[in-house]
C-alpha cells in the first residue's frame, strides 16, 4: 500500500469517527501543552539567572563573612593535658569539639576577618584578588546649590532642613578603580583613576536629596568639595546602624566629630537600570551606598577609627573555578563562613531542576491519560473496522499494511494535537511573559525585556515530536491486534 493511500485512508477513517477523535486529540493536546509551558518556563527563569550573573568571573567569586567556630579540621582531635581518667579526657575532647564547631552566636566565640586571617587568605595559592567590603558611614555636606538653577530646585525639595543645612547622613563603600560596571554607569565626570586617588563619586540619589534634582544640576557638583564628617556614637556600632543610619530619614548625625575630610567631587554615580551589566556581590552590598571612595582611600580612614572588628566581609576571586571550594574550606577552617556565587547559582538551579521535575510529573499525568485515550480511541476503531480490515486483507493488504494504517492514524492524532498544544503554548507564553514583565517592571522598578517564557526552535520541534511519538507508541498494541485480524473471521464479523 503506498504511502498516499495510508494516509487518504487514515484521515476518512478519523473523519468517520470525529467526535472521539477530537476528544482524543484533545488529550493530547492538554499533555504537549503542559510539558510545553513547564519547559518553557524552566528555560526562561534558567536564563535570567544566568544574565544576573553575566561573566564567568562572577561564578568565581567567594564572599567571606565573621563566623562561629570551626577552628577544628575535620578528623583532628582536640589535644587534653593534665593527670584524669581515660573517660574524663574522652569527655573534654568531646566538650572541645563540640564548642569549636559553633552554636548560637550569643555562646559562642565570633571571629572575625581581623588583619592577619585577612592576609592569610589574600595569600591562598588559587587566590586572583582580594579586598575587603569597607563601610562607613559618615555626615557629608555639600554646597546648597551651586547655580541659580540648583539653588531654584533646593527651595523646591521637600526636606528643607537638611537642604538649608547642606547636609545628610551618608554610607561610603571602598570600590577598585579597574572595575568592570561602575565606570559605565558615570552621569557626569568620570570613575576613579588609582586605588589612592584622593576624590570621590556620589550617587545621583544623595544629590537629589540635597537638592539637586536635574542632571544638569548634578553634574555642575563635578569638581567642587565634598565634606565627609566622622562621628562618634552614630551609625555603624552595628549592622543595622551602619547601614540605616543612626538618624532617621538620613539626617545628619550629633555625635562627637571623629575628623572631617574634605575631597574632590570626580563624578557622579547614577542608579542601574534595565540590563545594565553589574555584579550581584558588589551590587547587594552597596544597595545603600551614597559615597564611593577609591579602595585605598576608604582603607585609610577605616584605619583612623578605633575598631574591635574587622571588616564585616572580604570579597575574595578565585583564579579558576576548580579553586573555589579550597578557598571556602580554608575560610571555613578559619571559623569564618564562605559563600561563592557559584554555589548560589547552582543551588538556585537545582530548585528550578527539581521544581520542573515535580511540574514534568504532573504533565506526565496529563500524558498517561491521553494515552489511554488513543489506546481506548485504536481499540475501539478496530473492532468497529473488523469487516473493514478482512476486506482489506482479502483484497491483497498484507498484515504490515493494516499495522501502518493505525500507526498512521495514531500518529495524526498525536501530529494534530500536538501542533495545536505547542500553539497554544506559544500562545500563553506571549502572555505569561506581558503580565511577568509588568510584575517585574513593578517589583523592580525598572524595565525587564527578558522572558521568562522561550521558545527555542528546538523546544516547539520537540513538543510535536514528543506528541506523535505518544501518540505512536499508544497506537502500537491496537495496531497489532489489527494487523493479526484473520480476514475469513473478519468477513463473517457482524
Amino acid at each position: 500500500m503506498r504511502a498516499t493511500d495510508l494516509l487518504r485512508e487514515s484521515v476518512d477513517a478519523l473523519r468517520g469517527s470525529r467526535s472521539r477523535t477530537l476528544l482524543t486529540a484533545a488529550g493530547v493536546t492538554v499533555g504537549a501543552l503542559a510539558l510545553v509551558l513547564i519547559l518553557s518556563l524552566s528555560l526562561g527563569l534558567s536564563t535570567v539567572v544566568d544574565d544576573l550573573v553575566s561573566g564567568e568571573q562572577q561564578l568565581r567569586q567567594v564572599v567571606i563573612t565573621p563566623g562561629f567556630g570551626g577552628r577544628i579540621r575535620g578528623g583532628e582531635v582536640p589535644q587534653v593535658d593534665g593527670e584524669m581518667s581515660e573517660e574524663k579526657r574522652a569527655r573534654l575532647r568531646r566538650a572541645l569539639s563540640k564548642r569549636s564547631r559553633g552554636g548560637p552566636s550569643m555562646l559562642t566565640r565570633t571571629y572575625q576577618i581581623d588583619a592577619e586571617t585577612e592576609a592569610e587568605l589574600a595569600a591562598l595559592p588559587g587566590i586572583e584578588t582580594a579586598r575587603p567590603f569597607l563601610q562607613e558611614r559618615f555626615d557629608v555636606t555639600l554646597p546648597v546649590a551651586a547655580s541659580d538653577e540648583a539653588q531654584a530646585e533646593a527651595e523646591n525639595q521637600h526636606d528643607a532642613e537638611d537642604q538649608a543645612a547642606g547636609a545628610r547622613s551618608a554610607l561610603a563603600i571602598g570600590m577598585p578603580a579597574e572595575h568592570p560596571y561602575y565606570p559605565l554607569r558615570v552621569l557626569a565626570g568620570r570613575w576613579f583613576h588609582a586605588n589612592d586617588e584622593r576624590g570621590v563619586v556620589v550617587h545621583e540619589l544623595l544629590l537629589y536629596h540635597l537638592g539637586y534634582t536635574s542632571d544638569e544640576a548634578q553634574a555642575g557638583l563635578v569638581g567642587t568639595t565634598i565634606s565627609l564628617t566622622s562621628r562618634k556614637g552614630g551609625g555603624g556600632g552595628s549592622f543595622v546602624e551602619l547601614v540605616m543610619g543612626g538618624g532617621a530619614g538620613g539626617a545628619a548625625g550629633t555625635g562627637e566629630i571623629r575628623y572631617v575630610e574634605e575631597l574632590p567631587i570626580v563624578g557622579v554615580l547614577k542608579e542601574r537600570f534595565g540590563l545594565e551589566p553589574a555584579s550581584v556581590v558588589e551590587e547587594a552590598w552597596s544597595m545603600q551606598t551614597d559615597v564611593f571612595l577609591p579602595q585605598a582611600l576608604a582603607r585609610e580612614l577605616w584605619d583612623r577609627k578605633e575598631r574591635s572588628t574587622g571588616p564585616r566581609a572580604l570579597l575574595l576571586v578565585a583564579k579558576t573555578l576548580d579553586d573555589v571550594g579550597p578557598i571556602e574550606d580554608a575560610a571555613r577552617e578559619r571559623g569564618l563562613q564562605a559563600r561563592s556565587v557559584r554555589e548560589v547559582v547552582q543551588r538556585v538551579k537545582q530548585s528550578l531542576t527539581a521544581a520542573t521535575w515535580v511540574a514534568g510529573f504532573l504533565a506526565g499525568i496529563a500524558v498517561f491519560v491521553s494515552c489511554l485515550g488513543i489506546v481506548n480511541t485504536m481499540v475501539m476503531s478496530v473492532l468497529e473496522r473488523t469487516r473493514e480490515i478482512g476486506l482489506l486483507k482479502a483484497l491483497g493488504a498484507r498484515n504490515r499494511d493494516v499495522l501502518l494504517l493505525f500507526l498512521t492514524e495514531g500518529a495524526l492524532i498525536g501530529l494534530g494535537g500536538g501542533l495545536l498544544g505547542v500553539g497554544l503554548a506559544r500562545a500563553l507564553g506571549v502572555l505569561g511573559n506581558k503580565i511577568g514583565r509588568s510584575q517585574l517592571d513593578a517589583t523592580f522598578q525598572m524595565p525587564v525585556t527578558v522572558d521568562l517564557f522561550q521558545f527555542p526552535g528546538w523546544l516547539l520541534l520537540g513538543g510535536i515530536g514528543f506528541a506523535v511519538g505518544v501518540s505512536l507508541i499508544a497506537s502500537v498494541i491496537p495496531a497489532l491486534r489489527a494487523a493479526r485480524v484473520d480476514p475469513v473471521t473478519a468477513l463473517r464479523h457482524e
